[in-house]
């Protein structure tokens, strides 16, 4: 009698461990379902970023090398904030540096949408412009 209650009892333990792993098995397989909602097309404009960033300031930074009086450029990123920084021949006007600084913030604008954009024209270690843009 008694192994047949050994092995009534050991049936009984294998019974519920399969039916514990079945469930468990069901509720993982439940659980990776694919998402299948469809989210609308975006409407706003993506930033650019990564690779085709860092060659759209390249063309950026070569297109105003090539303007009058311009002998450097830079952009960069500090503490959430972008830069461009155009650096001009002694003598510049102020309001020619002024344009270039408006028309170098327009281009970033488009390159660094919804950021917070600040354009410098210096020319001997002083700044001859400043033009800054809240997103």
């Amino acid at each position: 009698m008694r192994s047949k209650n050994k092995i009534t009892v050991g049936i009984l333990i294998v019974v519920i461990l399969i039916a514990i792993g079945g469930y468990l098995y069901i509720n993982n397989a439940n659980s990776r379902q694919p998402n299948t909602s469809v989210n609308p097309p975006s409407t706003t404009v993506e930033p650019k970023t990564g690779v085709e960033l860092a060659k759209a300031n390249v063309d950026l930074s070569n297109e105003f090398m090539a303007k009058k009086d311009v002998t450097g450029i830079q952009i960069y990123e500090e503490k959430g904030i972008v830069y461009g920084v155009i650096q001009l021949k002694s003598g510049v006007a102020q309001s020619y540096a002024t344009a270039l600084s408006n028309e170098l913030m327009a281009q970033m604008k488009v390159n660094y949408a919804g950021r917070q954009i600040t354009v410098l024209s210096q020319s001997d270690g002083k700044n001859l412009a400043t033009v800054n843009s809240n997103p």
